[in-house]
């Protein structure tokens, strides 16, 4: 026979199921399927589907690898009477070859978990090329609906992002983006790229479309404040980083003990918190217009809270005594030190406090030009915990 009725329509049966969100029988109808000659790889492929929604990651994995071989070996044979058939029999191929380009995304997506970024990346390559071979006629199927093929580049962008190969990475976001495939985390990697680059107005573009999905991320409204900063936006990055200090600061008063020696959690919670104030301090200083005024204030005040913060981070819990770094930070500034190749220097509240008196009494301090200095570098990701945990 050309197709048997029975294994292809419990395939169907279960797809109709799966995309109904109808899960109680479908696996029972699978196992059918499979038993029922010629095997069909759109059967495994519809397995792979079942069991990610039951969150059955060895199984889905077992699925999809099931169905890779089956693609790539149809257990099949077209029955050239009928030929009368041709049109459906294009459909159903260039149905199957969607199913096999996502089957490669979804096992490298596998891959990439596992840290086993070659492969991941060997796998999203040949759904790229399949993909891009007939790429007109694939984005007009059910398949590229929320940019299941757009995704595929996305992912190559991740590979590509994490081994600090910027230039590719933002290549593949901008294609995922033009295939639909929309996330925050694409355009907040972006924004990042682009303040990498010193390109602050595409930065502050890119973090304000993430912001839009995810209003109350953290690590986007620093970004989103840091980079008004450099843009010299002084009175935006106050909004900015006014917010993130308040819904930081709601989240150490949901806190019943703070226990940062032992708790790395409470730990990036009070350096999140000092950072951000450090930050709002120079942000009120640099509004200021007159020495002494109420933006100088301000600024006192935030770089104080930012001291004592930084205080409980940096002081031996045992002796209470005050690190060594700490001690070099109040004469000169801060350590000097090298990130990502450029030569930075670590701007503790103190010295910042320190710039401002000297500010008043209008001299120059250790006989150079200062200003005061925010943390400037951003969190790689969205999923940071730290917002000194940066790459750019």
């Amino acid at each position: 026979d050309y197709r048997s009725p029975d294994a292809w329509i419990y395939t169907q049966l279960a797809e109709y199921l799966i995309n109904k969100r109808d899960l109680e029988h479908v696996e029972e109808i699978l196992v059918r399927a499979v038993n029922t000659p010629p095997d069909y790889p759109e059967t495994h492929y519809e397995f792979a589907r079942y069991y990610r929604l039951e969150n059955d990651n060895r199984m889905e994995r077992q699925a999809l690898e099931n169905a890779i071989r089956r693609f790539e070996n149809p257990d099949q044979a077209v029955d050239s009477g009928r030929s009368f058939l041709l049109p459906v029999e294009q459909q159903m191929t260039l149905e199957r070859n969607a199913k096999l380009i996502l089957t490669h995304n979804r096992l490298g997506e596998f891959y990439a978990a596992e840290n086993q970024a070659v492969v991941a990346d060997d796998h999203y390559a040949t759904a790229q090329q399949l993909f891009q071979e007939n790429a007109e006629r694939l984005l007009a199927t059910r398949f590229a609906r929320e940019g299941a093929f757009g995704k595929i580049f996305y992912n190559r962008g991740n590979i590509a992002f994490l081994s600090a190969n910027y230039d590719r990475a933002l290549d593949f976001y901008v294609s995922a983006e033009r295939y639909g495939f929309i996330h925050p985390d694409q355009y907040y990697k972006k924004g990042f790229i682009f303040y990498r680059r010193g390109d602050y107005d595409e930065a502050r573009n890119e973090f304000h479309t993430a912001a839009a999905e995810l209003p109350e991320n953290e690590n986007i409204l620093y970004a989103l404040a840091t980079t008004e900063y450099r843009r010299l936006q002084f009175a935006v990055a106050e909004g900015y980083y006014l917010y993130l200090a308040d819904l930081l600061r709601t989240r150490m008063d949901m806190i019943p003990e703070i226990r940062e020696e032992d708790n790395p959690a409470h730990r990036d919670l009070i350096t999140n918190l000092y950072v951000t104030y450090n930050n709002l301090g120079c942000t009120y200083f640099k509004r200021s217009t007159v020495p002494g005024d109420r933006n100088t204030t301000e600024a006192l005040a935030y770089l104080e809270r930012a001291a004592e913060l930084y205080d409980a981070i940096s002081r031996d819990p045992e002796t209470l005594a005050r690190l060594e770094q700490t001690k070099i930070a109040r004469r000169r500034g801060g350590e000097e030190y090298v990130a990502n190749g450029m030569l930075r220097k670590a701007p503790y509240p103190f010295y910042n406090m320190d710039v401002i008196f000297h500010e008043k009494e209008n001299t120059v301090y250790l006989n150079e030009e200062i200003d005061v200095e925010i943390y400037d570098l951003l969190p790689v990701t969205l999923e940071s915990s730290g917002l000194l945990s940066s790459g750019g």
